[in-house]
């Protein structure tokens, strides 16, 4: 687990949502609510550590 948080996301925007959390309750991960926009995903992690591969290709499977 990693606790270096010293930037983090503290008031979500109207139009995301937070869907990732830190076990410290950091927000790390939120997504758009409309969903009629295009796909839109923004994550905040260290990424020496390991990072999901299901973001990755997540991603991948969006880009027309």
């Amino acid at each position: 687990m990693n606790t270096r948080h010293h930037q983090a996301i503290r008031d979500v925007a109207p139009a995301l949502r937070a869907t990732a959390w830190a076990p410290d309750g950091v927000i790390e991960g939120v997504e758009r609510r409309d969903a009629s926009a295009p796909w839109t995903l923004a994550v905040q992690w260290h990424p020496e550590d390991d990072p999901d591969a299901a973001i990755f290709a997540s991603f991948a499977e969006a880009i027309p």
